[in-house]
C-alpha cells in the first residue's frame, strides 16, 4: 500500500477512534491492583483504542506497557499542538522511597544522556536520527505521603525540539507512569495534565507503596527505565506525509468520507 495511502487509513482509524466514546470511569490499572478517576474534560482510551492514534497516526513503536491514554475532549491528531498522556503499568516491583525523593535535576540529566547514548546507538544502526538531550525542562519533585514524583526533560529528535513531561504513582507492585509530550510552549499544560492524572491513581488496599513488607519484590528506577520506549512521541514520518496530503482539499474530503465508513 502506498505511503500515503496509508496515512489517510491511519488518519481515518484515529479520527474513528476519537469519534468512539470514551471508556467509563474510573479506569482499573495494575491488574486490579489500580484505579484511575479520568479527569473533568478527558476521555480514557483503551490499548487497543490508543493504537490507531500512537502508533498508527503518530508513529510510536508499540509499547507492551501501554495500558492506555487520555485525550482531551475534542483533540485533533493532526494539530501542532496536540498531545495525550499515555498511561504506563511497569510491574518491577516496590521501589524505595529514598530513591525517587532524593533524585536532583543533574543526576536525571546524567541518566538520561547516557541511556541516550546507547538508544542513539541503536537508532544509527535502523538509519534514524539521533534523539539530543537539551536540559531538564522541569525539575523533578515527589510527595513521599503520596507516593508520587514529577520531572519534565527537553530534547531534539529530527529537527524538532519537545517537551517531555512524566508523573509517577508508585505502588507496592509497580508504578503507574503517565506521560505527556509536545511542544516546548506547552510545558505548563503538559505538567499541569499529568499532575492532574497522578493525582486521581489510587492504590487498592494492600498494594499501596506503604503496604511494603520484607520479602516483596523490589525494583529500582533503572530497573523501569527512566528513559522508557514510548517517551519520543514526536511528528512521524507518516505524520509529514500526511500534513502534505492534506493540503489538497479533495483528499481532505476524502478522509473525512472514510472516517465515516469506520465511525
Amino acid at each position: 500500500m502506498p505511503t500515503a495511502v496509508r496515512a489517510l487509513v491511519a488518519l481515518a482509524l484515529a479520527l474513528a477512534t476519537l469519534a468512539a466514546q470514551g471508556a467509563p470511569s474510573p479506569i482499573t490499572l495494575a491488574g486490579g491492583g489500580a484505579t484511575l478517576e479520568v479527569p473533568p474534560g478527558m476521555r480514557f482510551l483503551d490499548a487497543a483504542a490508543t493504537a490507531p492514534i500512537r502508533e498508527g497516526l503518530w508513529g510510536n513503536p508499540p509499547d507492551a506497557t501501554v495500558i492506555g491514554m487520555l485525550v482531551r475532549d475534542g483533540l485533533d491528531p493532526r494539530a501542532a499542538d496536540r498531545w495525550a498522556v499515555t498511561i504506563h503499568w511497569q510491574p518491577i516491583g516496590y521501589v524505595a522511597t529514598e530513591e525517587w525523593t532524593a533524585l536532583d535535576g543533574d543526576a536525571l540529566l546524567a541518566a538520561w544522556r547516557a541511556q541516550t547514548d546507547e538508544l542513539n546507538r541503536q537508532r544509527a544502526a535502523r538509519n534514524e536520527p539521533p534523539i539530543e538531550i537539551l536540559a531538564v525542562a522541569s525539575p523533578p519533585r515527589s510527595d513521599a505521603q503520596r507516593a508520587t514524583a514529577f520531572w519534565a526533560k527537553r530534547y531534539r529528535i529530527a529537527g524538532d525540539e519537545l517537551i517531555a513531561c512524566e508523573s509517577r504513582a508508585f505502588g507496592r507492585d509497580g508504578i503507574v507512569v503517565l506521560k505527556a509530550t509536545g511542544r516546548p510552549d506547552l510545558l505548563a499544560e503538559l505538567a499541569a495534565a499529568t499532575e492532574a492524572a497522578v493525582a486521581r491513581v489510587s492504590f487498592a488496599p494492600g498494594r499501596r507503596h506503604e503496604d511494603h513488607v520484607t520479602g516483596d519484590k523490589t525494583g529500582t528506577l533503572a530497573t523501569a527505565g527512566l528513559i522508557a520506549r514510548g517517551v519520543w512521541d514526536q511528528m512521524s514520518t507518516m505524520q509529514k506525509i500526511l500534513l502534505g496530503v492534506l493540503a489538497a482539499s479533495a483528499l481532505f474530503a476524502l478522509i473525512r468520507f472514510v472516517a465515516r465508513l469506520f465511525g
